[in-house]
């Protein structure tokens, strides 16, 4: 069931991939940092399932959990809310020093 389940995601997020790179064009596929994350994601898990016998392959397989990361990027309000976090995780480290 994990099997068929992985395999289907693989290849519905290749296709959405495939279809981003073609309405983007080339450079703007290449300057969109979630883009290009999507293509890292997406090779990844390309990877671990054309070449599972390889050792340390195996590993890969939890870069395939930020497929869930893809679908918040996706949607404007958390891409929002995710880059604010990102923004403020030093302010709040600096103010937790100083407490």
């Amino acid at each position: 069931m994990f099997t068929t389940m992985d395999l289907l995601f693989t290849i519905l997020f290749t296709i959405e991939l495939a279809i981003n790179l073609l309405a983007h064009w080339m450079w703007d596929f290449i300057s969109s940092g979630w883009c290009m994350f999507d293509l890292l994601v997406v090779t990844i898990s390309l990877v671990s399932l054309i070449f599972d016998a390889l050792p340390g392959v195996k590993s890969l397989r939890i870069m395939r959990a930020f497929r869930v990361m893809r679908l918040f990027g996706r949607l404007q309000s958390l891409r929002q809310i995710i880059a604010a976090l990102t923004q403020s995780i030093i302010p709040v480290l600096n103010a937790f020093l100083i407490m």
